[in-house]
């Protein structure tokens, strides 16, 4: 009769392992599984950002197109310095990731730096406003604006000197501080322009840094009836 018990007991001790063990099994089946899954993401994400860059907007009031064409829907505008992830670059145009998914912007509106916007003291104000009056005295407010566009950008441009006098006064570069012109009393357009481009940044793409009679830099981005524009 104990011997009975006994294997009866071995019985149920056997019985009981043998789920228990499978348990144990399938449970650390499970946990590898899932520890793959993580790794396998991470590698997923590691090879996704290997191909991302971050992009800056590089002016107020950039378009966000739903398709590569100046056509297509606007989905929203961007704000200097705000922040992209591209994914790619195709032509002139520069695919980005949204909450709603990819947008596309120009290429020529993405800096790989932010732009600094620059604080101005009275002095910038009297320099520019008068580099403007020097250049372009009587032209419509836009080429004004233009002109004044240029000297901001190289400000911000490792090419120039840091500071609004340093890039006037560069030796060969404004005509109008070797003829004089610099020197005449500027308009009262002369001074809007020149307060609203120290307030409101650039209206130029960072990268246009040249305005001359003529093409300069390594190409044209605009041409007026008064400058060339050059990047």
């Amino acid at each position: 009769m104990k011997r009975i018990v006994i294997l009866g007991a071995m019985a149920l001790t056997i019985s009981l392992a043998v789920p228990m063990t499978a348990q144990a099994e399938e449970k650390g089946t499970d946990m590898v599984l899932a520890a793959q899954g993580v790794v396998n993401e991470f590698k997923t994400a590691l090879r996704d950002a290997a191909h991302k860059t971050i992009k800056f907007a590089n002016q107020d009031g950039i378009n966000i197109y739903k398709e590569p064409s100046t056509e297509a829907v606007v989905l929203d505008q961007a704000l200097l310095n705000t922040s992209f992830e591209v994914l790619g670059e195709y032509g002139d145009w520069s695919m980005i990731t949204t909450e709603a998914g990819h947008a596309y912007i120009e290429t020529k509106y993405l800096s790989g730096i932010e732009i600094r916007r620059p604080s101005y003291s009275e002095e910038d104000l009297y320099i520019l406003a008068h580099v403007i009056c020097g250049e372009s005295q009587n032209c419509p407010d836009e080429e004004q604006l233009l002109v004044g566009s240029v000297v901001l950008n190289r400000v911000n441009h490792p090419q120039f000197p840091g500071t609004i006098k340093g890039v006037v006064f560069a030796p060969g570069q404004y005509s109008c501080t070797r003829d004089g012109n610099y020197y005449r009393e500027p308009t009262a357009s002369n001074w809007a322009n020149a307060k609203w481009l120290l307030e409101n940044g650039s209206i130029l793409p960072g990268n246009v840094v040249w305005q001359s009679g003529g093409r300069q830099g390594r190409g044209e981005y605009l041409r007026t009836r008064y400058h060339s524009y050059c990047y």
